[in-house]
C-alpha cells in the first residue's frame, strides 16, 4: 500500500537505503531508508534517485530509476533497481537446491554458536552440532568461507 502511494500519488525524488551491515540504531536490527518526495501527482514516467549505503550526503552507490519500472506489489531494494525491473529472475532458486528455514533463535549466540576452533578444542561430537549460516548482515560476499555450528539438544 505504501509503495503504491509513493508510485501513484506523489512524485518521488529519492529513496536512500542504508546498508543493513551499517547499523543505524544500536538497539535495533532494522533495514532503514529515507524517502524524499514532492506532494504532487507524478507525471507519466519520472526517474528518481535510488541510493544505497554510506550517508544521505555521501551514498556509496546511486542510480536513476524509472518510477514505473518498480512494481507496487513487490519489495523495492537497491539491488533490484539495478535492472529497473521487478520481473521474475530466471534460474535456479535456493529453495530448489536447499531446504531453507528461518534461523535458530538462541538468545545467547556467543554461547551457542561456535566455530571450528572451539569444536576442535573441546572435542565436541558431531551429534551435538548443526551447520548454520551467519546472519545476512554479516555476509559480505557470495562465497562463504566459514560455516558456523550450534549446539543441538
Amino acid at each position: 500500500m505504501l509503495r503504491e502511494y509513493l508510485q501513484k500519488h506523489v512524485t518521488l525524488k529519492r529513496i536512500h537505503q542504508f546498508d543493513p551491515a551499517e547499523l543505524q540504531f544500536d538497539d535495533a536490527l532494522v533495514s532503514s531508508c529515507v524517502v524524499t518526495y514532492v506532494k504532487r501527482l507524478p507525471s507519466k514516467s519520472v526517474p528518481f534517485e535510488f541510493s544505497f549505503g554510506g550517508t544521505l550526503d555521501e551514498p556509496k552507490q546511486m542510480r536513476l530509476v524509472d518510477s514505473e519500472s518498480l512494481s507496487p506489489a513487490k519489495k523495492w531494494f537497491y539491488a533490484l533497481a539495478e535492472s529497473q525491473s521487478n520481473d521474475k529472475l530466471e534460474g535456479i532458486r535456493l529453495g530448489d537446491i536447499f531446504d531453507v528455514k528461518r534461523g535458530i533463535a538462541t538468545g545467547a549466540n556467543g554461547y551457542f554458536i561456535v566455530d571450528k576452533t572451539i569444536i576442535d578444542e573441546y572435542s565436541i561430537p558431531d551429534q551435538f552440532l548443526k551447520p548454520i549460516l551467519p546472519s545476512p548482515r554479516y555476509i559480505r560476499s557470495t562465497a562463504l568461507k566459514q560455516i558456523w555450528t550450534v549446539f543441538q539438544r
